[in-house]
C-alpha cells in the first residue's frame, strides 16, 4: 500500500492481483487516516468533506505478482521501487 498525502491518494499494489477483499485494506487505511485528522490535526474540521477528497485505487493488476505465499517479504523488497 502507498499513501501519498500531498495528492491524497491512496494506491494498493496487491502482489497477488486484484481480490474482492483488497478494498477492505484501502478503506481501513482511510478510517485511520481519518481518526488522525479529526482527533489531532483538525477536530474542529468537517471530516466526512476530508475524507471523500481522498482517491482510493487497487492498482494490483499493474504489479508485479508473486507467484507463492511463502516468500513475501522478499517480493516486496525486491520490487519496493518499481
Amino acid at each position: 500500500m502507498r499513501i501519498n498525502f500531498m495528492a491524497r491518494n491512496i494506491s494498493l499494489l496487491g502482489s497477488q492481483g486484484k481480490k474482492e477483499e483488497n478494498g477492505l485494506y484501502t478503506n481501513a487505511a482511510l478510517r485511520y487516516l481519518g481518526d488522525a485528522y479529526s482527533s489531532k490535526a483538525h477536530p474542529d474540521k468537517n471530516l466526512l468533506e476530508w475524507l471523500e477528497s481522498w482517491e482510493i485505487e487497487d492498482l494490483s493488476d499493474e504489479s508485479p505478482q508473486q507467484t507463492n505465499d511463502f516468500d513475501c517479504g522478499i517480493f516486496t523488497l525486491l520490487n519496493l521501487c518499481l
